[in-house]
């Protein structure tokens, strides 16, 4: 149960992340960056070590988005 849970969250952040994304949005990088804990909390739990560093990755670019989108000046 606590999986589905985990899984659900995984799967509606990320589609909510790329739909705000692509739309301009700067929401999307906020809600792309909350679903990647539960990313590398599964990607640990189950020793997925591609999905672990995808993860970071990604992680990694949403926080440059997030940067990007609101610091004052648009760069890091």
């Amino acid at each position: 149960m606590f999986d589905l849970l985990i899984q659900s969250i995984i799967g509606l952040s990320g589609v909510v992340a790329l739909l705000l994304t692509i739309a301009g949005k700067k929401w999307g990088c906020i809600i792309g960056m909350a679903g990647q804990p539960f990313w590398i909390w599964m990607s640990l739990e189950k020793k997925l070590w591609g999905v672990f560093v995808v993860s970071i990755a990604y992680l990694l670019v949403f926080a440059y988005g997030f940067v990007k989108n609101y610091s004052e000046d648009g760069r890091l």
